[in-house]
């Protein structure tokens, strides 16, 4: 463990960071408290502070994300899971990683059908179409289509997020934390992992949490062959069961004790 306590002072950011989730794994407190020196000059601790972070860790991170556009803060809030954030998530719906850690907390299922254009390099037009550029005119398909995707994502709009907010704020509480629209817990985190629609990246934090929070590592990588995976899933449920009277529900946990 002291060789790894050397790597969080790598000159290589993803060395550091690695070595910082490593520690995390092996419940090493040290590590997180390194994480929250280190975050406010580096972005690297983020995520790290989101997989293990306490209390401390909400109020740094809300404070980071007021003055960046930076999305890994908004992730890592959204991770943590405390109630107090979805003013400052709400407000940043623009940013795709915002309506992602709303989704992760609320739980709400909210989506979109929407158009996303074609990024468009410059480099590779013809004359012709660059000064249709110039002027204002969006570069199409022979068809007349435009360049882009229609695509379903987690609504990025104002509007659907405090409709939601005004009907189902009063289900959660401030003194405890959230995950998928219930009181976070081993189950929780079983759940989203077990269910199709949760997106990828939140998939791989979840697995991620089981082993920083409750210090029960089942090696459930997202590239892991499938029958393995549903295996694994499978051990996974059979363990959040048999620990459901184990940890406190909405709680703070690293490593498997509950913390302030």
């Amino acid at each position: 463990m002291g060789c790894l306590l050397d790597y969080l002072q790598s000159e290589d950011e993803p060395v550091r960071s690695a070595a910082a989730l490593a520690l995390l794994r092996m419940g090493e407190p040290r590590a997180v408290d390194y994480c929250l020196g280190q975050a406010q000059s580096n972005t690297w601790p983020i995520m790290p502070l989101g997989l293990a972070g306490g209390r401390d860790s909400l109020a740094l991170l809300t404070e980071l994300a007021k003055k960046s556009d930076g999305g890994e803060c908004l992730t890592a809030l959204g991770l943590l899971g405390d109630p107090s954030s979805l003013p400052l998530l709400m407000s940043r719906l623009e940013e795709a990683p915002a309506a992602t850690a709303l989704h992760c907390l609320t739980g709400a299922g909210l989506y979109e059908t929407v158009f996303v254009p074609e990024e468009v390099d410059e480099d590779e037009l013809f004359e012709s179409e660059k000064e249709q550029l110039k002027q204002g005119k969006p570069l199409t398909r022979g068809d007349g289509r435009p360049f882009g995707t229609t695509v379903t994502r987690i609504s990025q709009k104002p509007e659907d997020w405090d409709r939601w907010w005004r009907e189902n704020g009063n289900r959660f509480s401030p003194s405890m934390r959230y995950r998928n629209g219930g009181p976070l817990s081993p189950s929780r985190l079983v759940d989203m992992l077990s269910t199709p629609s949760t997106p990828h990246e939140l998939r791989r934090y979840c697995s991620e949490e089981l082993a920083v929070r409750y210090g029960q590592d089942f090696a459930l990588e997202m590239d892991t062959p499938v029958v393995r995976q549903v295996g694994l899933l499978s051990e996974m449920i059979s363990w959040s069961k048999s620990s459901a009277t184990q940890f406190r529900e909405g709680a703070w946990y690293f490593a498997g004790y509950q913390r302030d």
